[in-house]
C-alpha cells in the first residue's frame, strides 16, 4: 500500500474485501476502485499487478483545504469542496473558513455544493497571494461569492479569473487605498472594479 496518510492499511484491505487465494488474474482493478472511492478521505486510487502473487495498491489521499464555518459542524473540505469526516486541521495550518452551507446542503447539493465551495476555496488560495490574514468565505449565493479579511472584503460573481485579473491590474494604484481601511471591492460587474467604505 502506497500513499496512505490518514488511512490505515487494514482499512484498506477491510474495503477491498478480498477472498483469501483470489488470484491476480481474477482481480477487477474498477470494482476495486469503487470499492476503496467510497471512503471519503480517497481521491484516487490505481492497482499494479506485480507477478505471481503482489496486487499494489496506490491511493492519492485528500488533503483539508478549508474548514466548514459552521460551529457545531468542524468538517473539513478538500480543494474541490468535497466534504470530508469531521476533525481538526494539523498542528499549525490554518485553513480558509468556508461559510453559508452546512453539510446537510453539501450532501444534498452535491454537485452545487462542490462547485460553490471549489471555487470560495479558489478565490482565498488568489486573494492569500496579495494579502495576509485568514479568509473567511460566504459561498451561500449561487453566483456571488464574498470573501472577508481583516481589513478587506471582496465580491465575486461567476468569471473569477477575468475579475481577478481586473483587480491585478488596477491594484498597484490603489494598494496604499485599501491598505490599513476598511473596503470592500466589488468585482462582479463586467469591466468595473468597484471600492466601497466596508459597513460590516
Amino acid at each position: 500500500m502506497l500513499g496512505l496518510d490518514r488511512l490505515s492499511r487494514e482499512e484498506i484491505v477491510t474495503r477491498l474485501a478480498l477472498a483469501p487465494h483470489t488470484s491476480l488474474l481474477s482481480v477487477e482493478p474498477d470494482q476495486l476502485a469503487t470499492r476503496l472511492e467510497s471512503l471519503p478521505w480517497i481521491g484516487s486510487v490505481a492497482f499494479d499487478r506485480v507477478f505471481p502473487h503482489s496486487l499494489v495498491v496506490q491511493v492519492s489521499e485528500r488533503q483539508p483545504a478549508a474548514v466548514l464555518g459552521t460551529s457545531n459542524e468542524p468538517y473539513l473540505l478538500d480543494a474541490d469542496g468535497y466534504l470530508l469526516p469531521k476533525g481538526k486541521p494539523q498542528e499549525g495550518v490554518t485553513l480558509p473558513i468556508v461559510d453559508g452551507v452546512t453539510s446537510k446542503f453539501m450532501t444534498q447539493n452535491e454537485v452545487e455544493g462542490h462547485r460553490r465551495a471549489k471555487q470560495g476555496i479558489h478565490i482565498a488560495g488568489l486573494l492569500s497571494q496579495q494579502f495576509s490574514g485568514r479568509p473567511r468565505i460566504d459561498v451561500s449565493k449561487p453566483h456571488t461569492t464574498i470573501v472577508d479579511l481583516p481589513n478587506v472584503r471582496f465580491q465575486f460573481g461567476r468569471e473569477v479569473e477575468d475579475q481577478w485579473q481586473r483587480f491585478l491590474v488596477l491594484y498597484p494604484t490603489v494598494r496604499t487605498e485599501i491598505e490599513g481601511r476598511s473596503q470592500e471591492v466589488d468585482l462582479r460587474f463586467a469591466q468595473k472594479v468597484i471600492f466601497r467604505k466596508r459597513t460590516l
